[in-house]
């Protein structure tokens, strides 16, 4: 089974007072689709358009590093956690 989920989200950025530590949420748009390409797997194609969320915290290693964990949620079956670092 597979799945592709193109989105496009909006982010607001919360500051948690000192600016070495953020948070942030997001709400967007996203295309779900499934597609099933083994006949072992009793699944239904989906192919849907709904509202998807998320939301993460980051962390300043150093003035051009972040430390970034981050959730989104596009439907029950569709979710994606992520760890990473940025530099900017």
């Amino acid at each position: 089974m597979s799945y592709a989920v193109p989105a496009a989200f909006g982010v607001y950025n919360l500051a948690f007072g000192d600016s070495t530590f953020n948070g942030f949420v997001k709400l967007g748009y996203a295309n779900l689709d499934t597609s099933v390409n083994d006949n072992r797997v009793n699944s239904n194609e989906v192919k849907s358009s709904q509202l998807a969320a998320g939301g993460g915290v980051e962390y300043q290693l150093s003035t051009h590093f972040k430390l970034r964990a981050a959730y989104d949620y596009y439907d029950k079956d569709a979710q994606f956690f992520g760890i990473g670092i940025s530099y900017h």
